[in-house]
């Protein structure tokens, strides 16, 4: 079984090999998923996913060792209006921050789930994992070892340019608490799921993609889709779909000592980067003072 890093101690944490241990991090917002479905199913779900890659990896190279980081409710994207959320550096700093603290304890290898495929929130993870890797110098042992922290952004793998084409601004996901969210619940935290989402109508998200756009807090209803569908089996195939490509990528990793990291597209677009907002103000106010200087100077 994979290790919780919160049931560790120092002494059974220092006897890990180094180079032969992966860390996985849960990350996922608390929000509204249906009368049937608790608060916390992205984050749960995050966790199950990384528990679930973890436990195959172990099969597959049992000289590894692989540990679960406690799940941590940092979401930027959210579905509903319903919804407990922090701003992009948050959750990247976090991502940053727990890696260099690990690396700083000899460990180079780093996985981070994600219970929503927002584009702020992966591109926040991806962003994270440039800097991880990037800002690496103050340990000592990289210069002498040529190795350098890796943080694979696992979640990414699950977006597709055609997702990203369809909502290149903002999370307007196809369901939400629906057939697909329901299923994998039923396979992974069975006990989470209310039985009434048998009797559940099927419900679509009403309104056209701009309406969507610009009142998109009002006119999201606690699910869409269709959970009465849904079922275990359902929950099993997608889970293993999504992990197949993660699984071939981390055996790389393992194999070779490193592994390219997933990307989505939604890091490519510029509204979606941290700090978007603030290069936009501070553009906005150089403008402003090189017109002010010409104004003057006329």
């Amino acid at each position: 079984m994979p290790f919780e890093f919160s049931m560790l101690s120092q002494a059974r944490l220092n006897a890990f090999a180094r180079d032969k241990t992966i860390f996985f991090f849960p990350v996922g917002p608390l929000e509204d998923c249906g009368p049937h479905l608790p608060m916390g199913l992205p984050l749960e779900l995050a966790s199950q996913y990384a528990f679930s890659c973890a436990a195959e990896l172990e099969k597959r190279r049992p000289d590894w060792t692989f540990v679960v980081m406690p799940p941590a409710p940092l979401g930027i994207d959210a579905h509903t209006s319903l919804a407990l959320t922090v701003r992009g550096h948050v959750l990247r700093d976090w991502l940053v921050d727990a890696c260099r603290s690990l690396g700083k304890q000899g460990f180079f290898y780093f996985v981070c789930f994600s219970g929503n495929l927002g584009p702020r929130q992966l591109t926040a993870i991806e962003e994270a994992s440039r800097w991880v890797r990037t800002r690496a110098w103050w340990f000592p042992s990289f210069l002498l070892r040529k190795q350098r922290l890796t943080l694979i952004s696992a979640s990414s793998a699950w977006v597709d340019a055609k997702t990203v084409f369809r909502s290149p601004f903002w999370l307007d996901a196809q369901e939400h608490g629906g057939q697909e969210d329901t299923s994998l619940a039923l396979a992974l935290v069975l006990d989470l799921v209310d039985e009434a989402f048998k009797n559940l109508p099927s419900m679509a998200l009403e309104g056209s993609f701009l309406r969507r756009f610009f009142d998109r807090k009002r006119v999201r209803p606690g699910y869409w889709g269709d959970p009465a569908s849904a079922s275990a089996e359902e929950g099993r195939r997608l889970l293993e779909q999504r992990l197949e490509p993660i699984l071939s990528r981390l055996t790389i990793l393992i194999e070779n000592g490193s592994a390219r990291n997933f990307r989505s597209w939604y890091s490519l677009l510029p509204w979606n980067q941290t700090f978007f907002q603030a290069w936009v103000m501070l553009f906005g106010i150089f403008v402003f003072l090189m017109g002010s200087y010409f104004l003057m100077h006329a």
